[in-house]
């Protein structure tokens, strides 16, 4: 497991450089510079490329490419190793991590921001595409847990089967709670809604808290493993 406790390290490290930066960025928006010419919203736009916002948006990006990675991987394991099923979120996975790079090279420029115009043509394909690898990874491997339910309640027992095919089971596995958060998000981001602001921060901590919950079975050793199956 010395190999869960580094990916454990990375993604603390990341979700923590994300906290701990955005909240000194929300204090220079909204306490240190208050009275910065056109206010906190004009602030936000022409300094969104500060060094301290870029460091929370690099630790959110790199957060977000272990976690995907970490959802893939479990896909990987509770279908049997099998590369050709997830072949196709591999290539959604490397879309995501490109356009993630774009995204980043762009709000690190002066001036630039979320809402600028080439900004947002990478930036919504970057959250699409990892939405939809994570809807589309989710009903894989609910799909997977469900339809092979009987065949693991016969081979282990109906009892101990629960760990695996119980509902609660099957959301923490597939990284649900990350799904329903983005969801949320790109709506909100998609129609200008102010409620972006309250999920967006938000997201960088589930998308760490989501495989750390998996890990947390594993250690238990109530996860989906090659041997379950």
């Amino acid at each position: 497991y010395r190999w869960s406790l580094l990916y454990v390290f990375a993604l603390f490290i990341c979700g923590t450089l994300n906290l701990a930066f955005g909240i000194k960025w929300n204090q220079m928006i909204w306490i240190d510079d208050r009275n910065f010419p056109g206010g906190p919203n004009a602030f936000v736009s022409i300094m969104f490329s500060d060094p301290i916002n870029v460091t929370s948006n690099a630790a959110y990006l790199t957060g977000n490419i272990l976690a995907d990675a970490f959802v893939l991987w479990r896909c990987f394991i509770i279908w049997n190793s099998n590369i050709l099923i997830i072949l196709f979120p591999v290539l959604m996975f490397l879309g995501t991590f490109v356009c993630g790079i774009f995204v980043m090279v762009q709000t690190s420029q002066p001036g630039a921001n979320l809402w600028t115009r080439v900004t947002v043509n990478f930036l919504i394909p970057y959250f699409s595409l990892s939405i939809a690898l994570n809807i589309i990874v989710t009903l894989m491997i609910v799909g997977y847990l469900f339809s092979h339910r009987r065949s693991i309640e016969a081979s282990i027992g109906k009892q101990h089967a629960k760990q695996y095919t119980s509902v609660i089971a099957m959301v923490t596995e597939s990284a649900a709670l990350y799904s329903v958060f983005s969801i949320i998000f790109i709506i909100a981001y998609g129609r200008n809604d102010p409620a972006q602001n309250l999920f967006l921060p938000a997201l960088g901590q589930v998308q760490c808290i989501a495989p750390l919950l998996i890990l947390l079975r594993v250690a238990y050793g109530r996860a989906y493993t090659e041997a379950t199956s």
